[in-house]
């Protein structure tokens, strides 16, 4: 991804320098009064190059878009064997397998965790000193990724979160989506983001042209539209919560 990087920054350079360039030429085209019989002529050329350059460097963005694409969609899949556990108390010399397995254990109600059965087990960046840094977790057996995934509901009231191990551009459009469309309307199952728009309409979005075009759709979403729906989550039981009827009141029976 470093190279990947590099390529996308001198692209975005090569192309604000030579964009600066052609300017500079049209604008001195445009100031000059000398030559007027080869000014037309200057000026066609100048158009029909500024339209190849920029087809040149058209392709050359969407060519590195398709390829930062294809990496994704790789790390992707490599991640969805993960998850991302936040709020795991860090302790210097700590034994992160077991205090993860306890935790799991003791909120979820899984015995069969142990230490033995976590294939991996790191936390994520530097320390932080009052923040405890989130752990990357993947188990040998994909069928316990799954019940704990299932269970993950149990973890609510407590400092405790399971989320996937989103990729950063994911990661990135995922946050973006729940500012716009709010908590509940998004979530993400498979490495994918889906947003469950006011009309009804649930969509899968995996980058950010995918969301602005979206967000165009909807530019405003009403507060209440961002409280209404709570989203399912794959390995989740969806649940739909009956509005309570409102009882008729009794009418006091006068006393003659």
């Amino acid at each position: 991804m470093a190279n990947v990087a590099t390529v996308i920054e001198t692209q975005k350079s090569l192309e604000s320098a030579l964009m600066h360039r052609m300017k500079e030429f049209e604008d001195k085209l445009k100031s000059s009064s000398s030559n007027k019989e080869k000014v037309p002529q200057l000026e066609e050329e100048f158009k029909s190059f500024k339209e190849i350059v920029w087809s040149v460097v058209s392709l050359l963005r969407q060519q590195i878009n398709e390829v930062l694409r294809t990496v994704d969609q790789l790390e992707t899949r490599h991640r969805s064997k993960h998850l991302l556990f936040c709020g795991v108390p860090e302790e210097p010399d700590e034994d992160l397998k077991a205090a993860v397995a306890t935790l799991l254990q003791k909120h979820l109600g899984i015995r069969e965790i142990e230490p033995s059965s976590i294939k991996l087990c790191h936390r994520l960046g530097a320390p932080a000193v009052g923040r405890s840094r989130p752990v990357v977790l993947r188990f040998f057996n994909s069928n316990l990724r799954a019940t704990v995934w299932k269970l993950k509901t149990k973890l609510k009231g407590s400092s405790l979160v399971l989320k996937e191990f989103l990729t950063k551009p994911r990661e990135a459009v995922f946050h973006a989506a729940r500012s716009h469309f709010g908590v509940p309307n998004v979530w993400s199952a498979d490495g994918n983001i889906f947003v469950k728009t006011p009309d009804g309409n649930r969509l899968r979005v995996v980058c950010s042209d995918e969301l602005d075009t979206i967000v165009k759709q909807y530019p405003s979403i009403a507060s209440t539209d961002k409280t209404s729906v709570t989203a399912p989550v794959v390995g989740e039981t969806s649940t739909t919560s009956r509005p309570l009827q409102a009882r008729s009141r009794r009418t006091a029976k006068t006393v003659k």
